[in-house]
């Protein structure tokens, strides 16, 4: 859930909301100017993209780093129970999977200035501590039923089933200021331009990839028409709930660990890719998820999956010769199983 896009939640944003918010289910502010993104991008250092990082943007805004994920609320008669399933796909094709009830602490554990100390010091950032401080106090937190949350950011390809099955124009493609921020390829920055879109953003793209260039609104006309067609209940995540999913269970930076440089194994940022293409980028990775812009939805996540799956196979394969090499010789079998094991 880190990097590749920013994702749009429900929630309005609030300066200081942390001190006031409830325990059960809290859902934002009351109503607001600016609504609630969480998650970070390929574009946004590591320090931007950890658990509790927060961000807040108006709800007509659309950028190539933006886009969103469903969360899917069972009917009061069919909540989901333990033994159900555990991912479930749609019928435009998306798969959401059943985040249990539960309870944990949102918010950073860190000190606003550890948190800036370090990723200054480990990046070369210049992110200040005052930044920071909306992701605190750290505050105990109760989801009190399961809900299903999509595996993947939106796609292009199920965003254009949308358009297709109702003609809806994005804020981009209509209104007064049509356009959005999109990536310049001359000037290798962002810039607002009438010719960005969901349908072009400033780099390639297929419709694997997460959809950008959506406002909060057009994100929740599709929750609406997904919601009409399917006759259920999706609309954006709350952000505890995104949270909540996105720690499942850690307390740490990340839901990879507190080391930054684990994140281009699990997900999409700003890494040693990006940095090789634009080498004026000095706040990225050391490791690389082998992405410049946004990577296909689960990609990075598969290609990591692999490699365990390599892995497991290399052990199984060592363990299984040292025991065949062991059973040539009945009398040596423990010292030659053991030899091997140590070499693993």
């Amino acid at each position: 859930m880190y990097g590749s896009v920013w994702e749009w939640c429900q929630d309005w944003w609030k300066d200081g909301y942390y001190k006031e918010s409830p325990v059960d289910d809290p859902t934002g502010a009351a109503t607001g100017s600016y609504r609630v993104d969480r998650g970070g991008s390929w574009h946004i250092p590591a320090g931007y993209c950890r658990s509790a990082s927060r961000g807040k943007i108006r709800p007509e805004g659309r950028n190539g780093n933006l886009g969103f994920r469903l969360a899917l609320i069972p009917a009061e008669a069919a909540e989901p129970k333990p033994d159900t399933t555990k991912q479930i796909t749609n019928s435009i094709g998306m798969k959401l999977s059943l985040v249990p009830s539960g309870e944990f602490q949102m918010g950073s554990a860190e000190s606003v200035e550890d948190t800036a100390e370090f990723f200054n010091k480990t990046y070369g950032l210049n992110l200040k501590a005052d930044h920071l401080k909306d992701e605190y106090p750290q505050h105990r937190v109760r989801i009190t039923k399961p809900f299903y949350l999509g595996t993947y950011d939106v796609t292009r390809g199920q965003f254009r089933q949308f358009v297709a099955d109702t003609s809806y124009k994005t804020e981009a493609e209509k209104g007064r200021e049509p356009g959005a921020y999109g990536w310049d390829p001359d000037k290798k920055e962002f810039g607002f331009n009438a010719k960005y879109s969901w349908r072009y953003a400033g780099f390639e793209q297929t419709d694997e990839h997460p959809v950008v260039c959506v406002s909060w609104n057009d994100a929740v006309a599709f929750c609406h028409w997904l919601s009409k067609k399917e006759s259920k209940a999706y609309r954006l995540p709350t952000e505890a709930e995104w949270e909540y999913a996105c720690r499942a269970g850690t307390t740490t930076r990340y839901w990879s660990g507190d080391d930054p440089e684990t994140l281009a194994k699990v997900d999409n940022v700003a890494d040693a890719a990006a940095e090789a293409q634009f080498p004026d980028w000095k706040h990225t990775l050391k490791t690389s998820d082998g992405y410049v812009f946004t990577a296909p939805v689960g990609e990075v996540q598969a290609q990591c999956l692999r490699a365990v799956r390599h892995a497991r196979k290399c052990l199984v394969a060592k363990l299984t010769y040292g025991c065949k090499l062991a059973l040539q010789d009945k009398g040596r079998l423990l010292l030659r199983f053991l030899n091997v094991a140590r070499n693993i």
